[in-house]
């Protein structure tokens, strides 16, 4: 199945350290919001190319496959694209492409050490669960969701996962101003996403 193929400046070039490398957890959920607090991340230095990045995506077993990746065809230009069917292969395939790509982007930037996932589950327990078994340093999130991304990873579930984490949780706060600077590279995504996706359904 074709990539989303998404240029190397999605995500900023990282600083260069001789630091030793920690384990970080990144909880991700394909809303812009997700993606400007990673490169916010990598651009002060909370993110290092020499840390082994859990890249961790949660959907909720509980919710609807196009609700969960709702914000991705109604944002940017993805405008034409149909409703994706909720089956579970599916929706996994699509969410595995998704942080398949963004991996390589960070592998062409500079980064040694990426794991991706992307699972099914209560996103509250699975994000610790996921934390107890992989012992990290510290786990990143982002402080708001945007747009129809429900029972995500982010948003209201941050303010569980500092009460109830056994790592330290950093929670990334965003700026109008960072999310606007993010447009255009969210457009290049979002159609990306549609061809993604249209592979998918014609298969």
């Amino acid at each position: 199945m074709d990539t989303l193929q998404l240029p190397d400046e999605f995500f900023p070039t990282p600083h260069n350290s001789d630091g030793k490398p920690r384990k970080i957890v990144i909880a991700y959920d394909h809303s812009e919001s997700s993606d400007a607090t990673f490169a916010k991340g990598i651009r002060q230095g909370l993110i290092m190319p020499q840390d082994e990045l859990h890249i961790v995506h949660i959907a909720d077993q509980s919710k609807d496959w196009s609700y969960i990746f709702g914000s991705l065809i109604s944002g940017g230009n993805a405008r034409s694209c149909s409703t994706p069917t909720d089956t579970l292969s599916q929706a996994r395939t699509l969410a595995e492409s998704l942080l398949a790509e963004l991996r390589m982007v960070l592998i062409r930037n500079g980064f040694k050490d990426v794991h991706i996932d992307s699972l099914v589950g209560d996103p509250k327990q699975s994000i610790i669960d996921c934390c107890i078994a992989l012992k990290p340093n510290f786990l990143i999130c982002s402080s708001r969701g945007l747009g129809n991304v429900k029972g995500a990873v982010l948003g209201s579930v941050s303010s569980y996962l500092i009460k109830n984490c056994p790592c330290p949780v950093m929670v990334v706060k965003l700026t109008d101003e960072e999310l606007r600077e993010r447009k255009e590279l969210e457009s290049i995504k979002n159609d990306r996403f549609v061809h993604v996706l249209d592979c998918l359904q014609n298969k």
